[in-house]
């Protein structure tokens, strides 16, 4: 009885039956029963007790029986991987079938499975069908050399994969070339080497060519390549500017005609060359003369485009360009979205998500020319029904005082006429709003105070109360009755406030002490509250707040000269405006080379929103293992991993590294998530009152993870309830920040310990420390100031690739002077040269790029080593090391700043003694 369609989901499965089926001679019979066997699984039935009988059947003659069972094992060869790889010979038999249709599929199974047992048969498979005949084999063999090249990294590079993908770069068919162009920008944000850089850059004339015959997806890949060739710097030397400037205007002509296609994905590829285009023009110094006349060309036709795409019929679809739209305003591209201001006024019928995202826009063209028709649009938008389009509108009137002092004048007045209304909502925005802007004009506008004042009869909200209570107490002196009337209102029934009105109740009365006025009632008041609070009769309050009570009571009676300046009164200096950067730490270029992708749309870093699944994270502790046959202590260095990461950065100057014990190792977690030793206690619970943070160091692909546990304790003098509102990280040498906002994190005493991954980012300003002190504000107890533990010095370096000679040499030529020189050991450094082999220095994150021998004057044989590495912010380190038979000599490390050069001068002296003493302990 044959089967079609939803039968095949409906009739009931015999398992003893289709078994049976399978396992038979009759081609009807078999096909049924794979295509009921497939149809379960795709609605997730568990399928993997038939895999032996499905793989049998792999082998048919019959092409849709051949192909349902590729399907079945892509889907179950990971459950049982040690029988998937019994069928590697059928997979590679199948790659030399006479079929397109077979090789293809053959081909794309074995690689799919992504074992890396699988690897080592997919080598000729892929080899052999990069150079097929037929365009479709060419497609998925390119595929193919993507899925093996992250299963093994370094065998990909040793058999020349990547030279073969390169060629073809240059193929006749458009879909190959698309397919070569996708898999190639993978390879580069997961590591390849630099040749595959260039390549991809020199194709840029074949992807121009093919434009004009294809499909859209391949002309959004091909696009895709034309954008990362002109994103690259104009090689000076090669390349004059005149030269530069008419080939890519050759470019321009070919893409220009995309950007207004209805494919989102293939007008924004587009969009993105034209912009990167600009970028390079605008920071080419030679390129200065012609610049205005072929900016002014070609960003306005950009920007007209764009414009067009707020039209698309799906309000998704606006909003992604609107998002699009906002990385363009923070750029130098801003000026020419300035004359189309209108077309981001908010309409009647857009949905609130536009509505939100078109206010941010509005904020971003703000200027002194355009300052005051959005300011008077905003003020109609404040009194719309939707309660968050009007508190995010209020904010906005803020954001714009403090981005353009000529118009804060007016905003404070518009925020004025708001609090007048009464109306809760929007007095509680206003209040917040005034509060920051009072901080960056301090002593300006005051005149509102009064009217804010008045006003606090209809506030709810804790932040609102907080705000307009910091505004009473730095302008006590403009506020008849400032004790009396207001703060009374929160000092009556002090002890019932939320802890957020109390602190600021505190603040404000100590600044009102501290000013020189006449107004002695409101200084006796207010001494006589911060006293009170460190009585016995307020002493149930929590220890933060009578701490804080008591120091300002102290600090109040000893000396008001100092209690003025750390209060502020006397020196208020006003707050930087607000940044106007989307993404922390990117330049111009690397913003609008993320044109169109997920990182646009969230504004945030993809190794943030997707963790170890981001495209571009490197998967660390997969490749480690390659196969050496001159090198038999590989094996050792790579299970020793972990040891050789211990810090460095504490040793002292001219002290020889300490080898760690060999018979305590810290191995690493399996898989991409590398993590140092366990959790470290930092901040114990006595000194945080019951909370504890402990925190150790991960790697997150190239990405370093800082891993936070956080856990409160009982205790007779411990807090009962903690929130840990924020984490930041000082300045350091490695410039390391956090790169996410923290999660404010709350705490119960008999609740487990809560565990935090924060992504770290070079956003921080530099300075000259190896430690990482951290900040951690902690409510009710306050902020806490620790040590992190030591980063592993292999977490801060990028993964060591195979590095061209040529460029090693032309990047050493920037490089001429020496930062750091080994300084003088008491014990010899020693280590057996032979050891110095490429995948010993591998597994610690160094190319080894030369070895020269040479003989001395004296009849002595010197061995020397150049050595490569590059740190997570792509900070170039170059090394010699020189032996003397088995004594190191002389080691130097070169780089633009010579701490870092310090630091992994040092990491390499422990990584050479740790060799030398693993070999040692061979013998």
């Amino acid at each position: 009885m044959s089967l079609s369609g939803v039968s095949f989901f409906t009739r009931g499965f015999d398992v003893a039956a289709v078994r049976e089926d399978l396992s038979s001679q009759a081609e009807d019979r078999q096909l049924a029963a794979l295509q009921q066997v497939v149809a379960y699984m795709t609605v997730g039935k568990d399928m993997s007790g038939l895999f032996v009988e499905v793989a049998a059947v792999a082998s048919s003659t019959n092409m849709l029986m051949k192909r349902l069972a590729y399907l079945y094992l892509i889907q179950n060869a990971r459950v049982q991987p040690e029988k998937a790889v019994l069928q590697a010979g059928t997979f590679v038999r199948d790659t030399l079938h006479s079929s397109a249709l077979v090789r293809g599929a053959a081909l794309r199974t074995m690689t799919n499975l992504q074992l890396s047992l699988m690897a080592d048969f997919a080598i000729g498979p892929v080899r052999r069908c990069l150079e097929d005949d037929d365009p479709y084999v060419r497609r998925c063999a390119v595929m193919a050399a993507l899925k093996y090249f992250s299963v093994a990294t370094n065998a990909a590079q040793e058999i020349s994969l990547i030279e073969r993908l390169a060629e073809c770069l240059e193929d006749d068919n458009h879909a190959v070339v698309a397919a070569c162009v996708q898999a190639s920008l993978e390879m580069l944000s997961r590591g390849a080497p630099i040749s595959l850089r260039q390549a991809v850059v020199a194709a840029r004339p074949s992807y121009e060519a093919r434009l004009a015959e294809c499909t859209e997806w391949s002309a959004h890949y091909l696009l895709e390549g034309i954008a990362y060739a002109m994103g690259t710097p104009r090689d000076r030397v090669v390349q004059p500017a005149t030269a530069w400037l008419a080939e890519a205007e050759r470019t321009l002509m070919t893409v220009m005609p995309f950007i207004f296609l209805n494919n989102s994905a293939v007008s924004m590829s587009a969009i993105k060359v034209v912009a990167l285009f600009l970028v390079t023009l605008h920071d080419d110094a030679e390129l200065a003369p012609a610049r205005e006349r072929i900016e002014q060309t070609y960003a306005d036709r950009l920007v007209r485009a764009l414009i067009a795409k707020l039209q698309a019929p799906r309000y998704e679809l606006r909003y992604f360009f609107i998002r699009n739209i906002l990385v363009f305003l923070h750029t130098h591209l801003r000026t020419y979205f300035a004359p189309h201001l209108i077309e981001f006024l908010i309409k009647y019928d857009d949905p609130i998500f536009i509505k939100l995202e078109k206010v941010n826009v509005l904020i971003a063209l703000a200027d002194e020319a355009s300052g005051q028709q959005v300011l008077n649009e905003l003020v109609i938008y404040v009194r719309d029904s939707d309660v968050e389009l009007s508190s995010k509108t209020v904010r906005a009137i803020g954001t714009i005082a403090a981005r353009v002092p000529t118009l804060a004048p007016a905003c404070v007045a518009e925020l004025q006429k708001l609090i007048a209304t009464k109306v809760p909502r929007i007095v509680e925005d206003a209040a917040i709003v005034l509060h920051t802007v009072l901080r960056y004009f301090p002593g300006r506008y005051v005149d509102v105070v009064p009217t804010l004042c008045e006003a606090l009869t209809v506030l709810n909200n804790v932040e609102a109360e907080a705000a307009i209570i910091w505004i009473v107490g730095e302008n006590a002196k403009r506020v008849p009755g400032a004790i009396g009337n207001y703060l009374s209102l929160f000092t009556e029934n002090f002890l019932e406030q939320p802890r957020m009105v109390q602190l600021a109740v505190l603040t404000a009365l100590a600044k009102i002490y501290a000013r020189d006025d006449d107004g002695k009632h409101m200084k006796e008041a207010a001494f006589k509250l911060l006293t009170a609070v460190t009585t016995q009769s307020l002493g149930s309050c929590l220890p933060d707040l009578r701490d804080r009570a008591l120091f300002y009571t102290r600090l109040l009676s000893s000396d008001l000269a100092t209690a003025k300046r750390i209060l502020g009164v006397s020196d208020l200096s006003p707050m930087d405006p607000p940044a106007t950067t989307l993404l922390m730490g990117a330049s111009e270029r690397e913003v609008l080379s993320e044109l169109g992708s997920l990182v646009v749309v969230e504004q945030k870093t993809l190794a943030v929103l997707l963790g170890e699944g981001a495209i571009g994270a490197y998967r660390l502790g997969e490749n480690e293992n390659s196969e050496s046959d001159d090198d038999d202590a590989a094996a050792t260095d790579a299970k020793a991993r972990e040891e050789v990461a211990t810090p460095v950065g504490r040793l002292p100057a001219g002290a020889a590294p300490t080898v760690a014990s060999p018979t305590t190792p810290s191995a690493p977690t399996k898989g991409p998530l590398m993590t140092s030793s366990a959790f470290e206690v930092l901040l114990p619970a006595s000194a945080g009152s019951g909370v504890e943070i402990s925190m150790r160091w991960s790697q997150l692909g190239t990405r370093l993870v800082l891993l936070c546990r956080l856990q409160l304790h009982e205790g007779d003098e411990y807090v009962h309830q903690a929130r840990v509102l924020n984490l930041q990280v000082n300045r350091n040498m490695f410039s390391l920040g956090v790169a996410q906002a923290f999660p404010v994190t709350v705490l119960e005493p008999e609740e487990k310990p809560a565990e935090l991954s924060l992504v770290m980012s070079r956003n921080n300003a530099r300075q000259p420390t190896r430690d990482i002190q951290i900040a951690a504000e902690i409510s009710p107890i306050g902020v806490r100031y620790f040590t992190a533990p030591p980063i592993p010095p292999t977490m801060l370096l990028l993964p060591a690739t195979s590095i061209d000679r040529g460029v090693f040499l032309d990047a050493l030529k920037e490089q001429p002077q020496v930062a750091w020189t080994m300084p003088p050991q008491l014990a010899p450094l020693r280590c057996d040269p032979v050891r110095i082999s490429v995948n010993a220095m591998r597994v610690h994150a160094f190319d080894l790029v030369h070895r020269k021998e040479f003989y001395t004057s004296k009849n002595a044989t010197l061995n020397a080593f150049f050595l490569y590495a590059e740190t997570l912010s792509r900070q170039k380190l170059f090394f010699e090391l020189t032996f003397n038979r088995e004594e190191v000599l002389l080691l130097t490390a070169r780089a633009d700043y010579a701490p870092l050069a310090a630091f992994f001068g040092e990491y390499l002296m422990h990584v050479v003694q740790f060799i030398g003493s693993s070999a040692r302990a061979l013998r």
